[in-house]
């Protein structure tokens, strides 16, 4: 993703909650489900999926269905 001011403002964006942070930290050093996330930051499942879905240029989804770390995310 090229550097430019819409991009610079969805970083900065997903970056101003510390839940999203915490969730790009976490992935930086595992993969996780969704249930893993949830336990992990004592959340309930509207918020995940809410924070999920703003994180969506920032993590992917493996083939057994765990969130990981994209590219994107490690450079954020």
């Amino acid at each position: 993703m090229a550097l430019n001011e819409e991009n610079v403002s969805t970083i900065l964006r997903v970056l101003s909650h510390k839940i999203r942070r915490d969730i790009l930290i976490i992935l930086q050093h595992e993969e996780q489900s969704f249930s893993e996330l949830m336990s992990n930051l004592e959340i309930d499942t509207g918020k995940m999926s809410f924070h999920l879905r703003i994180l969506k240029h920032f993590i992917d989804r493996t083939g057994t269905g765990k969130y990981k770390i994209n590219r994107f995310g490690k450079n954020a």
